[in-house]
């Protein structure tokens, strides 16, 4: 008999995406995984799946915050520096056959599943964060509401 784990399966397909309203859209999964990706890449495989959902909790914040589309939020590059265009060509080119984005492409479509649900979403209701060997002048006197790896997220 095995104990059952708190730990999410990865290895699982992720639910369908629903309908939201005009947050999100069929589209919107890759452009959020891509995201998610492009900002994970250099971390520890270990920690990867918790930090890409906890940036992925903090997109849908903001989008339902600011009434932002989740794609115009997963390509605003003043909160995810991988979508600069000095980054947007290794952003662009990875695909499904990576396994870390393949993770991100099922943790995108689980937390936008979750969107509109009355469940809390991964992140600590955070709206931004930024990794340890950052120090920007937005996060002077504040209190980070959640450290994981390398990056500290912050809620506005």
């Amino acid at each position: 008999m095995s104990r059952p784990s708190l730990t999410p399966d990865y290895s699982q397909p992720a639910p369908p995406v629903r309908d939201a309203g005009a947050i999100h859209d069929g589209s919107s999964v890759e452009t959020l995984a891509r995201s998610l990706w492009g900002e994970s890449r250099t971390i520890a495989p270990g920690t990867r799946p918790a930090v890409m959902e906890a940036m992925a909790g903090m997109a849908v914040n903001i989008s339902q915050r600011d009434g932002r589309h989740i794609a115009s939020v997963a390509l605003d590059p003043s909160l995810f520096a991988c979508r600069t265009p000095a980054e947007e060509g290794a952003v662009q080119a990875v695909d499904s056959r990576d396994p870390s984005f393949a993770i991100a492409l099922r943790i995108a479509r689980r937390i936008l599943a979750m969107t509109g649900k009355a469940v809390p979403l991964p992140g600590n209701g955070a709206t931004r964060f930024h990794s340890a060997g950052e120090n920007p002048a937005w996060a002077c006197g504040r209190t980070p509401v959640l450290v994981l790896d390398d990056f500290l997220f912050y809620r506005d």
